[in-house]
């Protein structure tokens, strides 16, 4: 008897192991948006996620200090495919979404929204120089 309980034991856990598919899709749209100090951004998006073993479920998560550290839940509305961030920006920030289904559980790719201050040092190439060149330039906005 104990014999055949053990057996279909491991014949239910083998079972639920093969019926499970981990997280797919769970992809931001874009991985950098570059804007003005004080602007605002529609959204951040990713792909609708699929997979797992039971309710997709989305927790956009952000970061002041850098792209792997300082991670937290995002403030506002942050359980949805998208996310719209607090406006205005007044400094970069990184984005991942943590998209859960049953014990599956899956963190995207970073995305970051740049923000340029009055001053920015601007990254420029200089064809006879050879070799790319930092600049302090002035945006006029």
């Amino acid at each position: 008897m104990k014999d055949k309980f053990l057996f279909g034991l491991l014949l239910l856990c083998s079972t639920q192991l093969f019926s499970q598919s981990p997280i797919v899709n769970n992809f931001m749209f874009s991985n950098e948006r570059i804007i003005c100090l004080n602007s605002t951004i529609s959204s951040i998006g990713a792909y609708v996620a699929s997979g797992g073993n039971g309710t997709i479920n989305y927790k956009w998560i952000s970061s002041n200090i850098g792209a792997s550290t300082g991670f937290a839940a995002a403030p506002g509305i942050n359980n949805n495919q998208f996310y719209t961030p607090p406006s205005p920006f007044m400094d970069t920030v990184w984005y991942r979404r943590v998209v859960t289904s049953g014990t599956f559980v899956d963190t995207s790719n970073v995305c970051v929204v740049i923000v340029l201050s009055k001053f920015a040092n601007i990254q420029q190439f200089s064809p006879s120089a050879g070799t790319p060149t930092w600049d302090l330039v002035t945006l006029h906005y």
